[in-house]
């Protein structure tokens, strides 16, 4: 894929891995939802996450474009805990490696604002907004 010739162009993309863990459970998955079977977050799991991230920020400037993670998350049949624990990492990923992000959703599948209580999900909000440690 080449993107059009143009300075004002940013190329985006998703990124949902791994997404036995992000989809884990999914309810409108149904019987295909996978099942992680584990927390996520060991080195192992934030390396790959960088590893991922780092192949699309080195397309990027590779090839002269501004890149942006214009979707990720993880659905809501995660713990919370979780979810917000791999939201964080690849929000401060994104930053550090000078991407753009759009997290997906805001109340259905993968919420970070409850509509029962009008009030955004304090560790999905926390896992979005947090400075990094040392900014």
């Amino acid at each position: 894929w080449t993107p059009p010739d143009d300075p004002n162009i940013v190329v985006t993309a998703h990124y949902y891995e791994p997404f036995a863990f992000t989809h884990q459970d999914a309810a409108f998955l149904g019987a295909n939802a996978p099942h992680f079977g584990r927390e996520w977050g060991t080195d192992a799991d934030i390396e790959a996450m960088h590893q991922d991230l780092g192949r699309a920020a080195a397309w990027g400037r590779e090839h002269g474009y501004a890149m942006q993670i214009g979707e990720f998350g993880v659905n809501e049949r995660v713990p919370l805990a979780q979810r917000a624990r791999w939201t964080y990492c690849a929000r401060y990923l994104c930053e550090t490696l000078g991407m753009g992000w759009a997290y997906w959703g805001f109340t259905a599948g993968f919420p970070i604002y409850d509509e029962q209580t009008h009030a955004f999900i304090p560790a999905m909000l926390g896992a979005l907004i947090q400075q990094p440690p040392g900014r």
